[in-house]
């Protein structure tokens, strides 16, 4: 087994999580060494018990622990040498109030882990699932705040009892999985219209048909015609019948304006809406606020909802730009978390920057924001052209020309030097020419789509080639007859 490379940083620890933990599965198990202490109380029928754990062979948490992969640590703890029979003083005894958590949410090792239970995916496809519910935003990673709690902590000592309060976090976790609004309301209407198809034990029945192709033992198109003849009619009466989820919920009234206030799912995500469309009165429409990600439609309450309807319409002052004196805010935007130079009070619109991977509208300084608001920068030229670094809708890249190239997890818009961004617009042009089967114009050729598929790009369009034609063999008027009869 190889291990894969990818270009996407986060993909990258995927494919090395499944090929550590392929490694590890053949590795011998580990080997720890647990001891109870059981302390008897002479004043008291309820007795003292100790555990500790040691580990005296590794085996294949040796490359769990190298690597950092484990869903959790084992903690070794050792008892002090205490031979059977032994009086013992107490010295002193705590008392610790305990609440149980809610049931830990998934990261990536502990997802590969509940998949390879359930007999869903192999270890190729763990990646792709993975990366997809994650770039889809069904779920995303953040840390998990938890619920503040008291808790009280009771302690004896030299035949005296004190107490005092603890503040916690109840159900507290770092890096796991979150499902957002939308990858909830999916969910939701698949468990309503496809119960069967979401069912673990089909999915995990599909991998095994899947095993028994690849052995010769089943016939794929038999398969496909047995699933499809179901879902077809499924999905037919499911377009005829089902109402689009918006997720919408009342909340309430607003207190000035007596206008309904409600939460739904939007084009660009989750939003609050106030007030309602006036069929009477057609230039009467509601109005709409981003809802922060850190509220959930499910969840947000009437009085959250008026907070943020309250606060400053243009986001979290920075500052002042010093040169032309315009506020800066940090704010959530149609496309995501941006920078805004200037208000809607003025006679220009303001100017929007996206922040950058890592950036954080509630952390974000002046000073950061300054050094974005610099971009575009042109690093100077290559071949009598301009090179630039900016961000864009997918994030940072370098262009020159016509060609655009993505930034690696190293490389940031605001630093990266002329030398580097040449290495990357090269690179990118040595990637696109391998894709060119054939070219009879910058906006007209025959290339190798996502998939290796022989595809026609014509005009910004990507026309699907027939079987029966050749993609090497085609000329332009061949092309030209493919796309008219594609449209």
């Amino acid at each position: 087994m190889k291990l894969k490379v990818s270009e996407d940083a986060a993909e990258q620890k995927l494919y090395e999580l499944i090929f550590y933990r392929t490694i590890a599965s053949q590795m011998a198990d580990a080997i720890v060494e647990k001891t109870t202490l059981t302390i008897e109380a002479s004043a008291d029928k309820h007795n003292l018990v100790s555990t500790a754990e040691v580990i005296k062979f590794d085996g294949f948490l040796k490359i769990y622990n190298f690597k950092d992969i484990e869903t959790e640590d084992i903690e070794e703890i050792t008892i002090p040498k205490i031979n059977i029979g032994q009086i013992l003083n107490l010295n002193e005894a705590l008392a610790n109030e305990k609440m149980t958590n809610p049931p830990y949410r998934y990261n990536e090792a502990s997802l590969v882990s509940k998949l390879e239970e359930l007999g869903i995916g192999r270890p190729s496809t763990y990646v792709p699932i993975i990366s997809t519910i994650l770039k889809r935003k069904y779920v995303e990673k953040k840390d998990i705040v938890g619920t503040e709690v008291l808790l009280t902590e009771l302690k004896l000592k030299n035949n005296k009892i004190s107490e005092k309060e603890k503040k916690d976090f109840l159900g507290k976790e770092k890096n796991k999985f979150k499902p957002t609004d939308i990858g909830i309301l999916v969910t939701n209407f698949l468990k309503e219209h496809f119960p069967n198809i979401i069912d673990y034990s089909f999915t995990a029945k599909v991998e095994e048909n899947f095993d028994e192709i690849a052995n010769g033992n089943i016939k794929w198109t038999k398969l496909i015609k047995e699933f499809y003849k179901d879902f077809n009619s499924k999905l037919t009466h499911t377009l005829q019948t089902a109402d689009k989820v918006t997720g919408e919920r009342f909340l309430g009234k607003h207190p000035e304006t007596n206008e309904n206030i409600y939460v739904k799912i939007a084009k660009y995500g989750a939003v609050i809406q106030i007030g309602d469309f006036d069929d009477e009165k057609k230039d009467i429409k509601p109005k709409y606020q981003t809802l922060p990600s850190d509220y959930s439609i499910e969840t947000i309450t009437l009085e959250e909802a008026l907070k943020i309807l309250n606060a400053d319409q243009n986001g979290r002052l920075l500052g002042n730009d010093p040169i032309s004196g315009k506020p800066i805010y940090a704010r959530i935007a149609k496309y995501g978390p941006v920078i805004q130079i200037g208000t809607y009070d003025d006679k220009e619109k303001p100017q929007f920057v996206k922040l950058l991977k890592g950036m954080n509208i509630d952390t974000i300084t002046l000073e950061q924001a300054l050094n974005l608001t610099k971009l575009p920068r042109e690093l100077g030229q290559y071949n009598g052209q301009k090179v630039i670094a900016d961000v864009g809708r997918f994030g940072p890249y370098v262009k020159c020309d016509n060609i655009f190239a993505s930034l690696k997890a190293n490389d940031s818009p605001l630093s990266i030097e002329l030398e580097r961004a040449i290495e990357l617009i090269e690179e990118k042009k040595k990637k696109d020419s391998e894709k060119i089967i054939k070219e009879f114009s910058d906006d007209f050729k025959i290339i190798k789509d996502r998939w290796g598929k022989p595809t026609i790009f014509y005009k910004k369009k990507y026309f699907k080639i027939p079987k029966e034609y050749k993609p090497e063999s085609l000329t332009q008027n061949d092309c030209l007859k493919i796309i008219e009869a594609s449209k």
